[in-house]
Formats: C-alpha cells, sequence, structure tokens
C-alpha cells in the first residue's frame, strides 16, 4: 500500500506570481466542521503533502485545502475532492523469494505493508485491512511454449510444478483484493533455474 501523497496546484493571478508554491495546507474528515493544520505542510514551497497519517481511519471520506501565500497576500482556498483511502490507495506487489527444485519452484510471498502502525509500534500488515487477498503469479515467457502462464495463491507460497530441470524461469507477482475487485500492479521479474535432473 502506497503512502497517501495529495498533490496540489493552486491557480495563480498577477498577485501571486512569486508563489510557486509557497502554501499552507489543512485538511478535514468528512462530517467534521474544524479543519485541522498539518504543521509539516504550513508555508511550504513543495507542491505535496503526505497526509498519510492524518487519514489513518481509512474507510472515511476527507478533504483537503490549499492555499498560496506571498508577501503581497494569499489566494483563495482551493479544496480537494472527497477521497477514501481506502478506495485510492494504489496497491503495491509483494515481495517474492524462489527456492528452485528439480521439476517445480517454491514461491514465497510478502505484501507490503502499510504505512500504519498499532499502538504498540508494529506495523499493521495488508492483510488486516483486505481480508480476501489473492496473489497472481505469473511465469514470463514460459521456456516451453513462450508463453505467460498464469498462478494463483490464497497463502503467502505457492509450489509450481511439472517444470522442467535445467531450466530458467522468470516470474512476477501483484495481489488482488477479491471482494473489492482491486487488482495491484506487477513487481519486477525474479528469475531462478530448476535443479538438475538427478
Amino acid at each position: 500500500m502506497n503512502l497517501f501523497l495529495i498533490s496540489y496546484s493552486v491557480p495563480v493571478t498577477s498577485l501571486m506570481k512569486q508563489c510557486i508554491a509557497n502554501c499552507e495546507m489543512l485538511h478535514i474528515p468528512y462530517g467534521e466542521k474544524q479543519w485541522n493544520n498539518k504543521a509539516e505542510c504550513w508555508k511550504i514551497s513543495r507542491a505535496f503533502c503526505d497526509l498519510t497519517q492524518e487519514t489513518k481511519d481509512f474507510m472515511e471520506p476527507h478533504f483537503a485545502r490549499v492555499q498560496a501565500l506571498t508577501t503581497n497576500g494569499h489566494s483563495n482556498w482551493v479544496f480537494s475532492e472527497r477521497f477514501i483511502p481506502f478506495w485510492e490507495t494504489a496497491i503495491g506487489p509483494p515481495k517474492i523469494k524462489l527456492s528452485p527444485q528439480t521439476k517445480s519452484i517454491l514461491v514465497k510471498l510478502l505484501a507490503p505493508r502499510t504505512p500504519f502502525r498499532r499502538k504498540n509500534g508494529f506495523w499493521i500488515t495488508l492483510e488486516k485491512i483486505y481480508s480476501d487477498i489473492e496473489y497472481l503469479v505469473e511465469i514470463i515467457g514460459n521456456p516451453v511454449d513462450h508463453r505467460p502462464e498464469l498462478h494463483t495463491a490464497t497463502s503467502n507460497t505457492l509450489n509450481i510444478q511439472n517444470l522442467k530441470p535445467r531450466t530458467t524461469y522468470c516470474m512476477r507477482a501483484r495481489i488482488k483484493i477479491l471482494f473489492y475487485s482491486k487488482i495491484g500492479e506487477y513487481g519486477g521479474k525474479r528469475c531462478v533455474t530448476t535443479s538438475e535432473d538427478i
């Protein structure tokens, strides 16, 4: 799961020519009446602000607003559309570890961690947020017929069998959240050579 970043651009009037992005940003959870100041995003010159920790309640809608400042004044507030981190966060690829055998490869998968921590300091895992994760593992350019071959797993291990010995196989993986039909990005490919037939 990626960090939740709010990027913004502010229309600059002739009064604001010097404000490339000397801006102030506030955020508010849906239904609340008072805007909250994000201290790290106050009087900044970059065009983005990390609101990950402010949106820990990732099932709730949030809003943000930004204002450009110069020595001569300020712009009107520009408001974001409503965003719900649960729906709008991109799911990153899992890490994969390949262990070759003679005619099989054991694939170990590790889902990306979330940017959130429990009160005890431990990271909240992706599995705690989405309970129905499926891993999609693709063999790229299968050396037998040179076509991609897709395997699925609902646990973090997958044993791909009936492979040729002394053959190099390349794989990549991504995550699918079944209930929400949400599919993450593929990670980079990893290659391994099966063992020699004894």
